[in-house]
């Protein structure tokens, strides 16, 4: 059975927007941090394409095509936006200030307390060797095998929590490597080290490109990290199959109440009532006392 390693939790839920009082009411300049594809910005009636650093207002109507990832950030919050279509700006963010309240970011700040206490066993690791058991973070970490000298540092860097210098490592053997499942591996560590540098849309960019296999050391991982950072770029609907594929798996797993509590959510924001009343009371079933049993319960009064 694979558990979930839950201590990139509070890294990619910690840039899930928090609203000042100053983002409520000011309708100051948006800036774009990150592209990778094509977006355009409505100006004057026309469609303008935008680079990295251009500035544009807060109420603008954006445009993203293909598999395009950008991030967007300013009045105090930022938003990455991955599916192609037309959105307004403005209705975004206030979409994803709704969604995540300072109450329902507070219940996912504890999760990794919460995990951590049980001693749970994660399912590969950060930094896992290929098919290889190895140990969580909180208790030490021993690679079997040295085939991959870019991947040992790494995992070292990451270890220290220095991810910037983690990432300029795993660029570097990504660019030197011919085999596709050591791609594979490059690419979602790259993903989960972004994910803990708080670069949602460059971990979102490697991610994409990993294909969820439950052989794979580090799948339940990257069912966690994939699926939130999704969430919080709105795409409920992506995020939802990536949970849903975990869950088919593993729906009794020790990792299962928390998946349960996401996918509630994510019904909720598709307009599925019933199936997010029913996935919040699963997970509500599971442990009534724990934080996640405490947020949906919370979460299924409002749906009341």
């Amino acid at each position: 059975m694979r558990n979930l390693h839950f201590s990139v939790l509070i890294a990619v839920l910690s840039t899930f927007v928090i609203f000042t009082s100053q983002a409520e009411t000011s309708k100051s300049v948006m800036t774009l941090n990150y592209l990778e594809g094509e977006m355009q910005v409505k100006q004057n009636g026309n469609w303008v394409n935008v680079q990295i650093g251009d500035k544009f207002p807060y109420e603008t109507l954006v445009k993203l095509s293909g598999d395009s990832i950008a991030e967007i950030s300013g009045n105090g919050s930022s938003l990455t936006i991955t599916r192609a279509g037309i959105y307004s700006l403005e209705d975004l963010l206030n979409r994803k200030k709704r969604v995540f309240t300072s109450g329902l970011v507070a219940a996912f700040k504890n999760l990794y307390k919460y995990f951590r206490g049980t001693g749970r066993q994660a399912s590969g690791t950060a930094m896992g060797v290929r098919g290889a058991a190895v140990e969580d973070f909180s208790s030490g970490m021993e690679w079997v095998s040295e085939e991959d000298s870019y991947l040992n540092e790494a995992e070292d860097l990451i270890k220290d929590g220095d991810f910037a210098e983690a990432i300029s490592v795993l660029k570097e053997g990504l660019n030197s490597s011919k085999d596709p499942d050591v791609i594979q591996e490059y690419r979602y560590h790259l993903g989960y080290s972004y994910a803990m540098f708080g670069k949602n849309a460059r971990a979102l960019s490697y991610l994409s490109k990993v294909e969820a296999d439950e052989s794979m050391p580090y799948f339940g991982d990257l069912i966690l990290i994939k699926g939130q950072l999704l969430m919080d770029s709105l795409n409920f609907k992506d995020a939802l199959k990536l949970f849903n594929l975990y869950l088919e798996k593993y729906p009794d797993s020790s990792s299962s109440q928390l998946l349960y509590f996401l996918s509630g959510i994510c019904y909720r924001e598709l307009n599925k009532k019933e199936d997010a009343v029913k996935d919040l009371k699963t997970a509500l079933k599971i442990d009534p006392t724990s934080d996640i049993g405490t947020a949906a319960d919370k979460e299924l009064k409002a749906l009341e």
